[in-house]
């Protein structure tokens, strides 16, 4: 599991949690790769699960993804402790929209007990360590977004993810 920011960590403090993997936009080699999806809850067995917009539908799916650690994970520099999470799932086909050029992709957002999580907009490996406060405030490389923002009218949508190919 990769290392999140400790800045990122205070920042959420106040937050039902945070999801670093996918991010916003990242791009998988086919509709049936296998996605890691990871992350950390403020909360021991906390019920994480996932949100697909089935393109066939136009409906919203759940799915579980478990939950979260029992143990703590990581405690952060303001004693807040992190339970974390980690489970790797295929995403069905009815959930792949085609784009031109032979790619696809899919809207989703993780919830933890129901809430929608902050995630990454980009690769948090390749984050500066610790990411400033700019970073997180002004959505440069690195930033974080509530996983309920901007997709969709009847309900908010959270991030997208790609694919290269069927």
């Amino acid at each position: 599991m990769n290392h999140i920011p400790l800045a990122t960590l205070v920042l959420l403090a106040t937050s039902a949690g945070c999801s670093f993997s996918p991010y916003h936009l990242e791009n998988f080699n086919n509709t049936t790769s296998t996605i890691p999806f990871e992350g950390c809850s403020l909360q021991p067995n906390s019920p994480i699960s996932v949100e697909l917009l089935n393109g066939r539908t136009g409906q919203w799916e759940t799915a579980s993804l478990g939950s979260s650690s029992s143990t703590v994970s990581y405690t952060d520099s303001e004693s807040a402790q992190w339970y974390c999470w980690q489970r790797n799932a295929t995403i069905g086909a009815n959930f792949w929209i085609p784009k031109t050029g032979g790619t696809f992709f899919t809207f989703m957002r993780v919830l933890d007990n129901g809430q929608p999580v902050y995630t990454y907009s980009n690769d948090p490996s390749q984050c500066t360590q610790p990411a400033g406060t700019d970073q997180l405030t002004n959505a440069q490389p690195c930033a974080l977004a509530p996983s309920n923002s901007g997709i969709g009218r009847s309900r908010p949508g959270g991030i997208i993810i790609t694919a290269s190919q069927l």
